[in-house]
């Protein structure tokens, strides 16, 4: 959902997220998105935030870790607390076992609540959702601090790539000569426009993507009287019904995206 506050935008993520790890013996996360707001839309230099708290939830083990992500303010990028991120993890009995902290476009860290407490002076208890108000904890400010995840720096000639990261660029690359042998066949890095894009011949690209466009409309054509989208599109790889740990509506994972038949896959499959 979006809500639109003259200023800025703010932008309400709707539904559950759910991860789950099958090496793991199925273990599995279920998390809702924060909100994200774009500050000065109209005029002025335009920044966002992430607001709200994220409960994930491990069902198989019943730890839960609860996420602050602290509101920045409304008229400054430079807001002692924008980014920042701050929660406890606790297990099956609701104990608090680590306390977690950063800035989720720099770092996360945990640390021990044993750590935690001598460092604030604060005794920590069940009840305790927040910590006392402090400055914004740096990378391992806190002793015994572990660095669960740290921002890379951006390569040099990220400027001439719209400010993309060394990750983000990388998208569309295949790392290895024989990697796309292992990808699905409607992986969107097989589309012939992608390739040539990636291969620096823009006017085979342009020539694809045209291509590729009018096969799109001409499928669409028999259906162009249909008001609702589900009278003519129904999705190949989740259908409707209910999350078995949330018991919410959701879209369940059909589990046949590796089994389509590469003679069977079209351009319109990728997309």
């Amino acid at each position: 959902k979006v809500k639109f506050w003259g200023k800025s935008i703010e932008f309400r993520p709707q539904g559950t997220c759910t991860l789950t790890f099958p090496e793991w013996e199925n273990e599995t996360y279920t998390w809702h998105n924060v909100n994200c707001i774009v500050h000065n839309i109209i005029v002025g230099t335009l920044w966002m935030e992430q607001q709200g708290t994220m409960e994930i939830i491990n069902h198989k083990t019943g730890s839960k870790c609860v996420l602050n992500f602290k509101p920045g303010g409304w008229f400054s990028s430079g807001s002692n607390d924008l980014h920042t991120v701050e929660g406890f993890l606790t297990d099956q009995h609701k104990k608090k076992v680590k306390f977690i902290y950063g800035r989720w476009t720099e770092f996360l860290c945990s640390v021990d609540i044993e750590s935690l407490e001598e460092h604030l002076n604060f005794k920590v208890t069940e009840k305790s959702d927040a910590v006392p108000k402090h400055a914004p904890f740096e990378l391992c400010d806190i002793a015994n601090s572990k660095v669960l995840w740290h921002v890379d720096p951006r390569p040099e000639d990220s400027g001439q790539y719209y400010n993309f990261s060394q990750f983000t660029m990388g998208l569309n690359e295949f790392h290895k000569e024989d990697e796309h042998k292992h990808l699905c066949k409607t992986d969107s890095r097989h589309r012939p426009d992608i390739r040539a894009l990636e291969n620096g011949d823009l006017d085979k690209a342009v020539q694809e993507k045209e291509r590729l466009e009018n096969k799109q409309r001409e499928y669409r054509k028999p259906y162009k009287n249909c008001k609702k989208e589900s009278e003519w599109w129904t999705p190949k790889w989740f259908m409707p019904g209910k999350n078995e740990h949330t018991k919410e509506e959701d879209w369940l994972f059909c589990d046949n995206y590796w089994e389509k038949s590469p003679a069977k896959t079209t351009d319109l499959d990728i997309f």
